[in-house]
């Protein structure tokens, strides 16, 4: 067993192998290799790919988002430690159950220095990390889902497309009589004329109330370049979801539609009291990246559900907690709302440097969660 692993610097010369463009199957999107060459926090030195060979054919890969963790501010200050995320682990389906994954987190663990996170990960993968003996638990943040159009068709086919699939017409015609029946409820709700814009990148009004109103809790504190990377180079592209690639690629790398909304929001004073993040998936929406006024959680909430309703979107996912408890506390304009759970990891040399910090913040895209 042969291990290779790829440093930041060199990714994109590897992208540009044969081994890396005839393999029958890709260790990393090349969409996703061009935008982690950009990330801002990361080292030359940082490695971000970890494959193991076997008789010259890739039997598993794992992948490493760098990134950097503040905790304890002191006057202002904060302590910084470089971490990588574990992203996009894979093993051949043939060789399970030969400790292939286990080499993978371990080899990770070691170039990292035992300085690694991890979130939205499988129940098989959580199975790992606990035998490993090297994690614990972060946090386990509760969220909500809200639905504001019915799309079952969507939900089943994701969860499961081989069991779905057969019955996909079953379901979209089911999809087809609720959403009849929802948009005549929808017509009988009053639309909020919220004061907003949308803006391209990150400009310096933005910046300046983001250092005023962010958290001092927050554990990323991503700031103007790490906002704008993200905003200009997603992992996912909009186009046709089954491709060359896709099928050689295991991960997320194409969306029927894929964009972000990047939101001013203003009071009747027409002063920013908000910035927002969104990103549009198809028909789902989520808020990486939110900082708001105190307060001013209502007039956000409203704001969000009015971009739902213009861009005709189903349903939105939402862990920051001042945002969570305001859309548990009122209604609006959803037809149903269910709680959600994630669940971050962390290594153990990690979690005693924030044993002192009894609080902290992680925002829903923090990790690799608001590339996708």
């Amino acid at each position: 067993m042969q291990i290779q692993k790829i440093l930041h610097k060199d990714l994109l010369d590897y992208l540009d192998t044969a081994s890396y463009q005839n393999s029958p199957n890709l260790p990393i999107s090349r969409i996703r290799g061009l935008s982690q060459a950009k990330n801002p926090r990361a080292r030359p030195d940082d490695t971000v790919l970890i494959m193991v060979f076997e008789d010259g054919e890739m039997k598993g890969y794992l992948g490493v988002l760098p990134d950097d963790l503040h905790f304890n501010e002191v006057e202002g200050h904060y302590k910084k430690e470089h971490i990588g995320w574990l992203s996009c682990i894979w093993v051949d389906p043939r060789m399970r159950g030969k400790g292939i994954a286990k080499t993978l987190v371990n080899n990770a663990l070691e170039a990292w220095n035992n300085r690694i996170m991890m979130t939205e990960f499988t129940a098989d993968a959580q199975k790992l990390y606990e035998s490993n003996g090297q994690f614990m638990d972060l946090s386990k943040p509760e969220g909500l889902r809200a639905y504001l159009r019915p799309n079952l068709t969507y939900l089943l086919m994701a969860k499961n497309p081989k069991k779905w699939s057969k019955l996909q017409w079953l379901l979209s015609f089911f999809d087809g009589g609720l959403s009849i029946i929802n948009n005549l409820r929808l017509l009988f709700i009053k639309k909020p004329k919220c004061n907003f814009s949308y803006v391209s990148e990150i400009d310096s009004e933005t910046i300046e109330f983001i250092q005023k109103n962010r958290s001092a809790l927050e554990l990323m504190r991503r700031g103007e370049a790490d906002l704008n990377w993200m905003i200009n180079d997603p992992w996912l592209q909009s186009g046709v979801v089954e491709n060359e690639e896709s099928k050689r690629y295991h991960f997320s790398s194409v969306a029927k539609c894929f964009k972000f909304l990047n939101l001013k929001i203003f009071n009747e004073n027409n002063e920013i009291i908000a910035f927002l993040i969104l990103s549009v998936r198809d028909k789902n929406l989520k808020i990486p990246y939110s900082f708001i006024a105190p307060e001013a959680e209502a007039i956000v909430t409203k704001t969000v559900e009015q971009i739902m309703m213009e861009q005709q979107l189903d349903m939105i996912t939402v862990f920051h907690p001042n945002l969570v408890n305001y859309w548990h506390k009122n209604k609006g304009p959803f037809f149903m709302k269910r709680k959600m759970q994630r669940h971050y990891m962390i290594s153990k040399l990690l979690g005693e440097l924030l044993n002192n910090q009894e609080k902290y913040l992680l925002q829903d895209g923090d990790a690799d969660a608001a590339f996708t």
